[in-house]
């Protein structure tokens, strides 16, 4: 349930982490605008970024998402018009990271449950998440990836060490439950 605050307190990066990933994407955006200048803002771009990305995540990172749908001036379909409904991308930074915690947990338990069983399994709320294990480097690329996707403009650049990374995690994840 992504609107319960259990969810969000299990699964996701903890505040710190998610405020460190902020602050390295952040960095990143101010560097590329130190770059841009020729070095004559002497690092005030990449320092403005972190501060401004890690600020941002360590105040409104722990918040639950906004869930709201407006639809000023109703809906008319007629023929040949209409109006269309566009959601997203989602503004609170943890909600990828909530959502492959929620992603990773059920394949786990998918990877534990007998193919054969027929009765109902019953999720339990007792399990903590993956991404607050994982290794830094994968933070980091993950995180990158996630800043752009939230801003409605993923980095296709990243997108094939990013699907590298995630396939790679989920044999972490067959690996782990083996042992």
């Amino acid at each position: 349930d992504l609107e319960s605050a259990e969810t969000w307190s299990k699964w996701g990066l903890g505040r710190g982490q998610l405020a460190a990933i902020s602050a390295v994407v952040g960095g990143s955006a101010g560097l590329a605008f130190d770059l841009m200048t020729g070095g004559l803002s002497h690092g005030i771009g990449a320092a403005l970024g972190a501060l401004t990305g890690g600020g941002a995540a360590w105040f409104k990172g722990g918040s639950l998402p906004d869930l709201r749908i407006s639809l000023t001036g109703g809906v008319k379909v007629g023929a040949g018009e209409g109006k269309s409904l566009t959601m997203g991308p989602p503004k609170n930074p943890n909600f990828p990271w909530v959502l492959l915690d929620g992603v990773l947990t059920r394949y786990r338990r998918m990877l534990d449950r007998a193919h054969g069983r027929r009765d109902t399994e019953v999720l339990e709320g007792g399990e903590t998440g993956f991404t607050r294990d994982f290794p830094s480097e994968r933070r980091a690329l993950l995180g990158k990836w996630f800043g752009s996707c939230l801003k409605g403009a993923p980095n296709r650049a990243l997108e094939p060490e990013v699907f590298e990374t995630l396939v790679e995690t989920l044999a972490e994840v067959e690996r782990d439950k083996e042992a």
